[in-house]
């Protein structure tokens, strides 16, 4: 059974689902104590968010099966893996993604590494505009 706060027990409750029913949410609102309308409100929220985070993945997927051709470069005629917007190898002050894990250099993102020390999780531009496509 699960426990928890409402809004953690329906967001467990619909992450594996495609759809949600009229049964579902008599459940989500009997183990919750919430009206049938509120268990209908948040599970839709929730389905919403879960369907966009598959979205946002799959576009990742995707992404990375193209970008993996683009990891390696000949550089005077030795492989050299490659970072960055700039697509250069590892040079100077570099900062990780924290969803994506590619590296950036700090000079192509405008990331000090000052800036880096205040910084809990950085998230480039590419996965910051993944998140917030509807």
């Amino acid at each position: 059974m699960l426990k928890g706060p409402p809004r953690v027990v329906i967001e467990e409750y619909v992450k594996g689902k495609e759809s949600i029913g009229q049964d579902d949410i008599e459940h989500l609102a009997k183990i919750c104590f919430l009206s049938l309308e509120d268990a209908e409100a948040c599970a839709e929220h929730h389905m919403d968010i879960c369907q966009r985070r598959r979205q946002v993945q799959q576009k990742r997927q995707r992404k990375t099966r193209r970008n993996q051709d683009d990891k390696n470069c000949q550089v005077d005629g030795q492989e050299e893996t490659v970072y960055c917007i700039c697509r250069r190898g590892e040079e100077g002050f570099m900062i990780q993604c924290s969803d994506c894990n590619e590296w950036f250099h700090g000079e192509c993102v405008r990331v000090t590494e000052q800036d880096a020390d205040q910084i809990e999780d950085y998230f480039c531009d590419t996965c910051l505009e993944a998140a917030v496509e509807p």
